[in-house]
């Protein structure tokens, strides 16, 4: 009996101890695994932990950019990799034609050696991402972050309407090395058109000119509700002078592009260059696409124009008038008065201007650049809505409708 129970507690005890020592190597097997699934994958064996990052796939929405790097088989270890990692706008390639270098050598840039690619497998070998700060909630954070890794937020729109309200007490507000945007204390300032002094004189026939335009305003708008409250700005002051709106907005239609700019151009004195918002230095394509044109634009925005270094001469601010119906006094004088009003064109007849993307130009620079500023946004939310001073709001309230 004695014997019976003795060997029955051995087998107990062995029991136990081959439980042990299972349940030993079960933890640290299961510990192995985690540390695996955390930790950074090479190119070759991607990221695989679905439920915390990004996994490296190649989906019918990342596509494998290998063929990016076949093409530029120059190559070398001090090509800068720029990985888009965001959408812009809906458009993962970020709207540029062909990835690679192509946009780079597009634009003629100085510094060409970075090639563009959407395909996150090249995350641990990226030494650019860049995010559109507008969607980077839509987008899982990246896996890992190397050493020598720039992060750069791109942002182009008014906060009046985008104030990047989602990041604001995520990471996401204290991630990015560098901003590019139009304003003028971002890391890399882009503008929406460039000014460039024409290689040859011009020489207009301005009594040709002037005989061709019977009409005096002309405002080309589709968005009809703005922060800016321009509509209630146009309305009155359509109460002292003829205003044709042209667009969503208005009764009248005209061909897109080039051929609607010669149009107005040719009919028109004035063109109304107003902004949805009235924000700090924010000034939209509206402006330069009509410079090159004979036609004198007033503008109603929140950019400091001499800051643009654009002569004054060259356009009419509303700024400079209390009322809208000023304006129109102004503007009617300069309707009758065929001199003075020839005086604005001949000051812009040598210059004209181009859309530019020199933004892809001035991030590989950046990227090349070895005394470049690594830097560290704290703050994106705050250093979006505030102006350049960091005092006051970047959004401005229209101070111009008390009538």
């Amino acid at each position: 009996m004695l014997a019976a129970s003795f060997e029955s507690e051995k087998m107990h005890r062995r029991r136990r101890r081959s439980t042990k020592k299972y349940l030993y190597f079960g933890i640290i097997s299961i510990v192995i695994i985690v540390l695996i699934a955390l930790r950074p994958w090479t190119y070759s064996l991607k990221w695989k932990n679905e439920s915390k990052y990004m996994r490296c796939i190649h989906s019918n929405e990342e596509k494998d950019n290998s063929e990016v790097f076949q093409a530029y088989p120059e190559y070398n270890k001090d090509t800068k990799i720029i990985l888009l990692w965001t959408h812009f706008f809906g458009s993962q390639t970020w709207f540029i034609p062909k990835l690679g270098r192509y946009i780079l050598d597009r634009n003629n840039c100085s510094q060409r050696n970075c090639l563009f690619v959407t395909d996150r497998c090249y995350l641990d070998r990226s030494d650019a991402l860049l995010f559109h700060a507008f969607q980077i909630t839509q987008f899982q954070r990246p896996a890992f972050r190397l050493p020598h890794q720039r992060w750069a937020v791109y942002a182009l729109e008014s906060p009046c309407y985008h104030d990047l309200s989602p990041i604001k007490g995520t990471p996401w507000n204290g991630d990015f090395n560098w901003t590019i945007s139009y304003r003028f204390n971002a890391d890399i300032t882009v503008y929406h058109g460039e000014i460039f002094k024409r290689p040859s004189p011009v020489h207009n026939d301005y009594d040709a000119i002037m005989k061709l335009k019977k009409k005096q305003v002309v405002w080309m708008v589709s968005n009809c509700q703005t922060e800016s409250k321009r509509e209630k700005y146009v309305e009155e002051l359509a109460k002292y002078i003829p205003v044709d709106i042209i667009g969503a907005c208005g009764k009248l239609q005209c061909p897109h592009g080039e051929d609607c700019l010669k149009k107005i151009a040719t009919e028109y004195k004035f063109h109304l260059s107003f902004e949805n918002s009235l924000s700090e230095d924010y000034m939209t394509e509206k402006f330069f696409k009509t410079l090159p044109y004979p036609i004198v634009n007033v503008v109603r925005n929140g950019a400091n124009m001499e800051a643009y270094q654009i002569p004054s001469d060259w356009y009419i601010n509303t700024r400079d008038f209390e009322s809208p119906k000023k304006l129109a006094e102004y503007l009617n004088a300069l309707d009758k008065d065929d001199t003075k009003y020839i005086k604005y064109l001949k000051a812009k007849e040598q210059f004209s201007s181009i859309d530019t993307q020199d933004e892809y130009c001035k991030l590989c620079e950046k990227l090349h650049d070895p005394k470049a500023p690594v830097k560290q946004q704290t703050d994106l939310y705050t250093w979006w809505n505030m102006d350049n001073s960091g005092k006051s709001k970047a959004c401005k309230e229209p101070s111009d409708l008390n009538f």
